[in-house]
């Protein structure tokens, strides 16, 4: 499979809402997506395939030397291929080129895949936020060191 990575741009908007949709209970609206073009802060790397077809996405936030990821999906029919993989390893690369020592994110404990892979990169718990979610649902806090 033909894969490419590639910056949000506001053309990708509407078919990465529809995707954000299907990969989650509680999604992001449109509006919140927009304000991430316009936040000096946020940076969104989207895995394409050849077609130009979103596959999944991942957003983070640098904020002085750490970067938080905010969201991250694969969908549905494409994942156990090693996408979501690479958008953390991309993530983790750009956010080194942009200086940061440290990266977080938070998740929650029923997401046993995204817990795996969040563990294999090296991810390590640190806390907890309790009833973080919407549902109710506390969120695990993961920090990883980056290489310097």
């Amino acid at each position: 499979m033909g894969i490419q990575i590639s910056e949000l741009t506001t053309e990708d908007l509407a078919e990465l809402v529809a995707l954000e949709q299907r990969c989650f209970t509680e999604p992001w609206s449109q509006a919140m997506f927009e304000n991430e073009l316009e936040n000096s802060l946020a940076h969104w790397l989207l895995c394409k395939d050849k077609q130009g077809k979103i596959l999944g996405y991942i957003g983070f936030w640098m904020i002085l030397d750490e970067a938080h990821i905010t969201n991250v999906a694969v969908d549905v029919e494409f994942r156990s291929l090693g996408i979501g993989k690479l958008l953390m390893n991309t993530a983790i690369m750009q956010a080194t080129l942009l200086k940061a020592i440290r990266m977080t994110l938070e998740v929650r404990p029923s997401n046993a895949v995204a817990l795996r892979l969040y563990e294999e990169l090296d991810f390590k718990l640190y806390g907890r936020r309790k009833a973080y979610y919407e549902n109710g649902e506390d969120a695990l806090i993961y920090w990883k060191q980056l290489e310097k």
